[in-house]
């Protein structure tokens, strides 16, 4: 389950993921990325604050980034545990289809 190498156009900045993909029981990939578009960005309202102002902006936007990366992880650890479970089910599929050989 996934997609190949794909690009969003979402304004300004551009989105690229490389095959986010989901293997039930055994892993699992999502890998995105950001390039920035300047014909498409506006910064003008930005440029005239002062330095200190756009330092404590980035500062704040790379804490809510970091806030939502622990959550994702959490989401991953919950995958873990599910993913186990369909692995132990998938093992015990395997084990039952193997044929039993009559004992003489």
């Amino acid at each position: 389950m996934g997609e190949g190498n794909m690009s969003e156009n979402t304004g300004f900045y551009q989105v690229h993921s490389y095959g986010d993909r989901l293997k039930p029981g055994d892993s699992l990939k999502i890998e995105h990325t950001l390039s920035f578009i300047r014909e498409q960005a506006d910064i003008s309202a930005l440029v005239p604050l002062p330095i200190s102002e756009l330092e404590r902006r980035r500062a704040d936007s790379v804490n809510i980034e970091k806030v939502i990366f622990d959550q994702l992880r959490a989401a991953v650890s919950k995958w873990e545990e599910q993913a186990a479970l369909t692995l132990l089910l998938d093992k015990a599929i395997d084990y039952v289809r193997v044929p039993v050989k009559p004992v003489y």
